[in-house]
């Protein structure tokens, strides 16, 4: 019995994504740490490691979506709970300060993906569409 292998699919081999991880555990350390600088320094080399490895090419957007995801999230938590200390939004009712500082972390999520997605695209504008084109209704006809 002879097992055939397929050679047409493609599998993401684990370097370029243990790669792009590196500097959201570094930001996360430094942000434990208090040293923002160097967690900022951490984003620049994840534009790089996005913007320069051969397998993230043509689809940055996407892998800085999800590395940004990672590396803005110690970031994010660290400003919602120095709002918390600083009780900056100060309302009674446990449920309602809750979903304000979630409000506020999705908020500080959004801006994040968008600045991101906007500096990738001014750097790198030819990349795959991410949905496909939509058929005009003429040609259904």
């Amino acid at each position: 019995m002879s097992h055939r292998v397929d050679r047409g699919c493609s599998v993401i081999s684990a370097a370029p994504i243990v790669l792009g991880l590196l500097p959201a555990v570094f930001a996360a350390y430094c942000v434990y740490k208090n040293q923002i600088l160097a967690a900022i320094c951490a984003g620049v080399e994840l534009f790089a490691i996005v913007l320069g490895v051969p397998r993230f090419r043509m689809r940055e957007n996407q892998w800085m979506f999800l590395f940004g995801t990672l590396y803005c999230l110690p970031f994010n938590i660290r400003i919602v709970l120095m709002i918390i200390e600083e009780e900056v939004l100060d309302y009674e009712g446990a449920i309602l300060q809750t979903l304000i500082y979630i409000v506020l972390f999705s908020v500080l999520f959004s801006v994040e993906s968008v600045v991101f997605g906007i500096i990738v695209r001014l750097i790198r504008p030819r990349q795959y569409r991410l949905l496909p084109r939509e058929e005009s209704e003429e040609s259904n006809e």
